[in-house]
This record gives structure tokens, C-alpha cells and sequence, in this order.
């Protein structure tokens, strides 16, 4: 794994560890769902660990395969709303 991928996973995961612990105090009391899209795979897997974790509220965890994930990405950047509040980038 280069510097620049290995910076990039670290990246990634200080964003997510900060949304998971961040939200419930920016958020009021009220229960929400949180959909977080992932890769399915070992780094889906994570992501669902954290989510049974996460005292916020419901986290809904969608994996999907890589190139699903990326079209329904690219066909939501029209839309005003997404499926998705969370996304796993790589």
C-alpha cells in the first residue's frame, strides 16, 4: 500500500469514527436513521461493527458492491435528496 492510499484509509476512518461520536451532540434527542453506504467487504463488515455501537439512534448500514455503489452515486448528483447520508469513498 503506497503513503498516499494508506493516508487516505487513515483519513477515511478519522472521518467516520468522528461523525459516529460527533452526531448525537449536534443532533437533538430525536431518533433518526443514518444510512451509510459501504463497500461491501471487509470494510462494509467494519462499518456494520461500529454501527451496533453507535448510541445516536438506528444506523442502517447498505453494502453494495463497488461498481453499484458508483452508479448509484453518479445517478444521485442530479437529485436535490440522496438514498444515502453517509458514503464510503475510495
Amino acid at each position: 500500500m503506497t503513503d498516499l492510499s494508506q493516508l487516505s484509509y487513515k483519513l477515511f476512518w478519522f472521518f467516520a469514527f468522528s461523525f459516529l461520536f460527533a452526531l448525537p451532540q449536534t443532533v437533538a434527542q430525536a431518533q433518526q436513521e443514518i444510512r451509510i453506504a459501504a463497500n461491501a467487504g471487509p470494510e462494509g463488515d467494519a462499518v456494520k461493527q461500529l454501527a451496533k455501537d453507535y448510541p445516536g439512534g438506528a444506523v442502517k448500514v447498505i453494502e453494495l458492491p463497488y461498481d453499484t455503489l458508483r452508479q448509484q452515486l453518479i445517478a444521485q448528483l442530479s437529485q436535490t435528496s440522496g438514498n444515502f447520508d453517509v458514503v464510503m469513498l475510495d
